[in-house]
């Protein structure tokens, strides 16, 4: 990747790293470089006011009438970086759009991060921190996103391997 490729800003790998705590533990920048704050982002860039908005450095500048969110589940920054050039979908759309370095929610998996997407909401506020949800008024736990029965439950216990 070239150097004046247009992943710049603040939301990339400078200001990223100036970003990181000393002990490795990297939380969740909800208040801007945050994976939550792109559906109130594209919201906003469509003239709607939706809350949460990433900085504006992550957009490039214009109006638009159209927005596409390609959400690749499992594709870090570095694996960006590192495939790029070598996977022409991803070089085609960081060429004509912006990429910038953004945390994940927490829990960062698939069923909080699709459900952010999907809502605008942080795990916190929307609720589903993994693939079983526990339905506490009906005793039972369930996976949504499967048409599965839901199974009985005493507790709110994780359940272990038999």
């Amino acid at each position: 990747m070239s150097d004046d490729a247009p992943d710049r800003g603040p939301g990339t790998d400078e200001a990223a790293e100036e970003r990181l705590p000393d002990d490795d533990y990297l939380f969740p920048a909800y208040a801007d470089y945050c994976f939550a704050n792109v559906p109130g982002t594209v919201a906003s860039v469509l003239g709607a006011d939706a809350g949460r908005r990433l900085p504006s450095d992550t957009v490039p500048d214009g109006e638009y009438s159209n927005v596409v969110v390609v959400l690749v589940d499992g594709l870090g920054w570095d694996r960006y970086r590192a495939r790029r050039e070598s996977v022409p979908l991803l070089d085609t759309l960081g060429a004509a759009g912006r990429a910038s370095r953004l945390t994940s929610v927490y829990p960062s998996e698939t069923a909080a991060a699709i459900t952010t997407m999907h809502t605008g909401a942080t795990p916190a506020e929307h609720g589903l921190l993994g693939w079983n949800v526990l339905f506490r008024d009906a005793g039972v736990t369930g996976n949504p996103s499967r048409s599965s029965r839901a199974t009985a439950t005493t507790s709110a216990r994780p359940r272990t391997a038999r």
